[in-house]
Parts: structure tokens; sequence; C-alpha cells
């Protein structure tokens, strides 16, 4: 999957999925759901709008089935991954941590209840590119096992059988 954010540019304005880094009441996160058998491969873009303002990837996620979502990040700069807790934006905090990048991917095992929704976060750990960076983005790569799946197809059916089934 895809993370589907705009390019990152200077001026760029996050509403994609800054989640509280937004306006107060306007929080935005990106869902992420497993795309079968629980499991789910994102690509993402981070890195820098501007000097000293970088982008940050803010994500909800439900613990699936086993009660245990694994998540591996693996970034081309210098990233953290962060599962962030109490769910509230005015008391947010960081519960765990993992650093990655550029050729070091870390590993998260995250344990609770199935069905436990998560907040997860991904970016640069410094505010300024590295010496030499060009441009303003950098890809990243999450997997995920144990990831509630979303609405997933169990068999083809035409619309006269869709219909048959409230008859």
């Amino acid at each position: 999957m895809d993370e589907g954010e705009p390019p990152l540019q200077a001026g760029y304005v996050d509403n994609f999925h800054a989640g509280c880094n937004d306006a107060p009441g306007q929080e935005i996160f990106q869902h992420l759901e497993g795309t079968g058998e629980e499991t789910l491969l994102f690509c993402g873009t981070g890195g820098w709008i501007t000097d000293g303002n970088r982008d940050t990837d803010w994500f909800t996620a439900v613990i699936g089935s086993t009660g245990i979502l694994h998540w591996r990040l693996d970034a081309e700069q210098e990233s953290s991954g962060f599962l962030l807790q109490p769910q509230d934006c005015d008391e947010v905090g960081v519960a765990e941590t993992m650093e990655v990048g550029p050729c070091l991917e870390g590993e998260m095992t995250i344990q609770g209840q199935p069905g436990d929704l998560l907040w997860l976060w991904v970016g640069a750990n410094d505010y300024y590119p590295p010496a030499g960076f060009t441009g303003h983005e950098y890809p990243y790569v999450c997997e995920f096992e144990g990831i509630s799946d979303g609405i997933v197809a169990t068999e083809s059916l035409s619309f006269d059988g869709i219909k048959s089934l409230y008859r």
C-alpha cells in the first residue's frame, strides 16, 4: 500500500495525516488495515518541508485476532517509529520507540486485545535534513503482521446474488 500523501515541498501544509500537529479538533490520522491474512506492507514518505520543519506521519491501526501486532520499519534516513499513548492529543506521549535507518531496520511488538486501537507515528529524528541531502523526501517501509484486516471479499457475487440474500 502506498501512502498517497502529496509530494513534500516548501510551503506544504500537511492536511493528510498530521495527527496531533493539526489544529485542535482537526487531528487527521491515516488508518492502516491489513490486506488479507492480517498483514500489510506500507510504503511511506518522510522528509522536510523546510529546514526546521519536518514531516511527521500519524496513523491508527487495530490489533488483529492474535492480540499481537508486530511492526518492522526501515527508512533511508535516520527516523523513529513510535507507539503513542494515551490517545488524547492534549496528553499524548511516546509509550515505545524504535530507531531506524539508514540501512538499519527496527522492530516493535505490541501486545493487547484483538480490536484494540493503536496510535502510531513515523518521522525523521532531526528537524533539519542531513548535510548534502537534496530534495524534500525520503522513502520508508513498514511491515505489519497481526494488523486487523479491512473488509475483504470472500467470494464474488453478482448483483442478483446479493439481492437473493435478502429475499
